[in-house]
């Protein structure tokens, strides 16, 4: 068959497992999915429709997509996500069915205008509008089903968060896999299953050995400073709501300053903050240092201000940190890398608990 995108032997080993599954278990899933899909089609994939766009749209969407059930709150998922704007929200989704754009632009679009709505979510609605063109994505799980068939490293998406144009890599990468194997496995006739079965090996054991040598990934040259801070401020925010904080985004802390999200625990009658700000590409150094200072003096609450970027952004606000008297001990750089595995190990510790029966996340 000439140069493959995967190796053919490893995934038969796991097609008919998958099979089975697919006449069994999965079942459920598959008409689960039909339902919403047909919901969507009258709700939120014609223009008509958006126009009547309201809050029981957004509650019926939040509780109807895989994406959102491991939120405990999802009144407070529905209430960030209004916080948009019926209009910008009705407008964004306008334009993510408009197939005259291309995908990347639509992706980033959304995810830049709706809070809440990250690569996820966004990419299990593109699957819903068309499982022919647009794959679930899944974080890491997906990342690692595809090493663990031995894609060619220059064909793989981003690990962690996707923007728009790595959405596109993946979603092609896809088509160009299943195009290889449709004469072979014809039950696997859409990107969407094919991308439930890379989801499904992730789940079932089938994962590339993340501690071998040759997938040590150097951050920086992983992440090139391009961060889509809204996609990375709403991982902040799930982390924090799975480990137990309060959590709240784009607070104002000062007349001068907001923040991008806080953690808020309280001991006795203490409250214990930690605020987030992500650091972007083209962000003013001198502006976001002097932001920490003034925060850290003004409120007492505030434990740690945690920075989150990439590793050559940290050094540039390093050599602003002194300036401003910022302490060491109150100031945490956070890579965004470790974000990701922070969420990675998380959703590793949920499978456990709910393999032992002590908590059940998937029920």
């Amino acid at each position: 068959m000439g140069s493959s995108l995967i190796n053919f032997d490893k995934l038969e080993e796991i097609v008919p497992e998958f099979e089975v599954y697919l006449n069994g278990e999965g079942i459920k899933y598959i008409r689960e999915r039909n339902k919403v899909s047909d919901y969507l089609k009258v709700y939120l994939f014609q223009e008509e429709a958006i126009d009547s766009l309201d809050k029981e749209t957004i509650e019926n969407l939040v509780s109807k997509l895989w994406a959102f059930d491991d939120c405990a709150d999802t009144n407070f998922i529905v209430d960030e996500i209004l916080r948009s704007g019926l209009g910008v929200i009705r407008d964004s989704f306008k334009f993510l069915i408009n197939e005259d754009e291309p995908v990347d632009k639509r992706f980033d679009e959304v995810l830049k205008n709706i809070r809440m709505i990250d690569d996820v979510v966004l990419s299990e609605v593109l699957s819903h509008f068309n499982d022919k063109k647009y794959p679930l994505w899944v974080n890491n799980k997906i990342y690692y089903s595809l090493k663990y068939l031995e894609v060619p490293k220059d064909r793989l998406p981003s690990q962690g968060q996707l923007n728009g144009k790595q959405y596109e890599i993946y979603a092609n990468l896809l088509q160009g896999i299943l195009y290889e194997i449709k004469d072979y496995y014809p039950k696997i006739d859409s990107v969407f299953k094919l991308s439930f079965l890379l989801d499904f090996m992730a789940n079932k054991g089938y994962k590339y050995d993340k501690s071998a040598e040759e997938d040590k990934i150097n951050d920086e040259n992983k992440y090139d400073g391009s961060i889509n801070s809204a996609n990375v401020i709403n991982q902040v925010l799930q982390l924090g709501s799975e480990l137990g904080f309060e959590i709240e985004k784009d607070i104002t802390m000062t007349s001068k300053y907001s923040i991008d999200a806080v953690w808020k625990s309280k001991i006795a009658n203490v409250v214990i903050t930690y605020a987030f700000e992500v650091l972007e590409e083209d962000a003013n150094i001198r502006f976001i240092a002097a932001k920490i200072a003034d925060i850290m003096r003004l409120d007492a609450s505030i434990q740690k201000v945690i920075v989150i970027s990439t590793y050559s952004q940290f050094e540039n606000l390093k050599d602003k940190v002194t300036e401003f008297h910022i302490s060491k001990n109150s100031m945490i750089y956070f890579n965004v890398n470790d974000l990701n595995r922070a969420l990675s190990y998380l959703e590793s510790l949920k499978e456990i608990l709910d393999d032992l029966g002590l908590l059940k996340f998937n029920s």
